[in-house]
């Protein structure tokens, strides 16, 4: 119970590669994934979990969407890829902890988020997410490996820049 905060919640979207479509989680569907086409402006949802999923963002190609989602029994959010309008997902980490923010290396192979390994009382009976460190995966759920051991207390976004640098 209480309210569990969520820092990638509701602010983060994603914007297609083709400029048509908006992706962002929706508090109004519970954290379930809605587009919003730019032509017409009409909302679309994606998924219909009622489940949160955060911080969309697209591959370079822009065929590929991953997020991050939270798993049925509540206790870890995974990062998950599916096609461009969130179906066919595909899990890519499985853990206890807080995937968030995950972004495509310049080839589409990588992706690159952060991790917050421990859960905390927050306000109010709340719960809040902290020590926060760097991770890359293979888009595949292969090779997951550790950046950072700064244990941050709040972070954003990381992204992959064109050379292949990192930046958050």
């Amino acid at each position: 119970g209480g309210f569990e905060w969520h820092p990638s919640y509701p602010d983060r979207f994603a914007l297609s590669i083709d400029g048509k479509r908006v992706i962002f989680s929706s508090p109004a569907t519970h954290g379930d994934l809605v587009a919003l086409e730019l032509d017409s402006l009409k909302l679309v949802p994606l998924t219909s979990e009622r489940v949160f999923h955060g911080g969309p963002a697209f591959s370079p190609d822009g065929k590929t969407l991953a997020f991050t989602k939270r798993s049925v029994d509540g206790n870890g959010f995974n990062l998950y890829v599916s096609d461009s309008f969130a179906k066919h997902q595909r899990r890519v980490t499985e853990c206890d902890f807080f995937d968030l923010g995950p972004s495509f290396s310049a080839d589409g192979a990588h992706l690159i988020f952060f991790r917050a390994h421990q859960r905390r009382a927050y306000s109010l009976g709340g719960r809040s997410w902290n020590d926060w460190d760097l991770y890359t995966v293979d888009a595949d759920g292969s090779h997951l490996s550790r950046l950072t051991t700064e244990h941050y207390y709040m972070v954003d976004a990381p992204h992959f820049l064109a050379g292949g640098e990192i930046v958050f």
